[in-house]
Parts: C-alpha cells; structure tokens; sequence
C-alpha cells in the first residue's frame, strides 16, 4: 500500500485545503455510514454510502475531489477529522466503507473483506453476503492483513459501542456498481443493480439487529 502523504486531519488541511469536501446527514443514533476515503480516494465508497441515507440511516463523506485524489488517504487510525468524531459519539454502531484493490482480491480470493471490533455483525454480514453467493472472507480467516480493523484507534470502532464494521470492497465489485468507468465521478452518476442488491443485502441484517 502507497504510504499516507500526510499524517492526520489537520496536516492534510493545511496542505490541501481545497482538496476535499466533507459531506453529511445524520438520520438516526443506531447505525452510522461512512467512509474516511470517499469520492476519488477510494472510488464508489462515497456512493455506497449515500445509498444507506437515502434509506434512513446517518452518512458522512470525507470526499477527495480534483487530482491526485490518492494523496488525500489517511490510514483509518490515524483519521481524525473533528467532524466525524463528533457524531460517532452520538452513534451506537458504525460501519465504514474503504476500497481494497484487486491485488488484494487476489490474495484473499474474495471481493470483500470485513474486519473491525464488531464480532458478532461481522459474522451476520458476511453470513448473509456468502448465502447471497458474495465472495467474503473476514479477519477471523486473514488475522494477520493489515485489513483487521481490531486497533481501538481505528476511526471505525469510535463509535459508542466502540465496535465497528470495517467492508473493504475490491475494485472488481466497485467497478460492478456503476453504469460508467466508477474511477471517474461522471462514471459513478448512474448505479446498476449490483449496488442495490449489495446494499439492499446489509440493510436487510441492520434492520434485523435494530428490531
């Protein structure tokens, strides 16, 4: 993986101050969707991630725009954007969106990894992706990859719970969600089914849990 150009939050802003837009809804205090890598960081989280607000559940987007998009990436432990912090603590659970590539793909033989502090959902998602025919492994299979998502410090597991979801997506799977080249944000206007189908599939287990 590129090395982080830059080290937190406010060294990036001092950089790269019209870089990024932050973007979000808060809707409720039980789930939060996010991702800390949207827009042209790691293309198609931020997309995945509106998906859920449309349905009811708080978003936000730490959303790279222009070039050079890839420099904006801050590893999920070291990702302390006040705005996002404030709200996780306001969330019982949270669950982050990243993009893994396919390289990664490769090595896990899967399209999706899950990891994070969140057992228990972990093992339901990824239960309910594999019944539904989604290539997943998690991080009880891999507990060595830097995927894990287990450091108390990852911006994932900040919320009330202090247990998250961390779903890396590979760029076969991302590439699957959208109608035009899912690298580019006049690529990602229009989502295929895929996104629905995929999405529709986590909301469905949320719902369960929350009942």
């Amino acid at each position: 993986m590129m090395k982080d150009v830059f080290k937190c939050y406010s060294d990036l802003k001092s950089n790269r101050p019209r870089s990024f837009t932050i973007d979000y809804n808060m809707r409720n205090n039980m789930f939060l969707i996010f991702t800390p890598h949207g827009g042209g960081i790691e293309p198609g989280t931020t997309e995945i991630c509106k998906w859920f607000n449309r349905k009811g559940l708080s978003f936000y987007s730490f959303t790279g725009i222009g070039r050079n998009c890839k420099e904006l990436h801050i590893t999920s432990t070291h990702f302390d954007e006040p705005i996002l912090l404030h709200h996780l603590a306001k969330h019982n659970i949270a669950i982050s969106f990243h993009g893994m590539t396919d390289n990664m793909k490769n090595m896990f033989n899967a399209d999706i990894f899950l990891g994070g502090l969140n057992t228990i959902l972990c093992d339901n998602i990824k239960n309910t992706l594999q019944t539904n025919k989604y290539s997943v492994v998690s991080s009880k299979e891999f507990p060595e990859s830097i995927l894990v998502a287990k450091d108390k410090n990852n911006v994932t597991n900040k919320c009330i719970s202090g247990k998250g979801l961390q779903i890396e997506l590979s760029e076969t799977i991302r590439k699957s969600f959208f109608e035009g080249d899912y690298k580019y944000k006049i690529g990602r206007m229009y989502t295929t089914t895929k996104l629905d189908n995929f999405c529709t599939i986590i909301k469905d287990t949320l719902d369960n849990i929350s009942q």
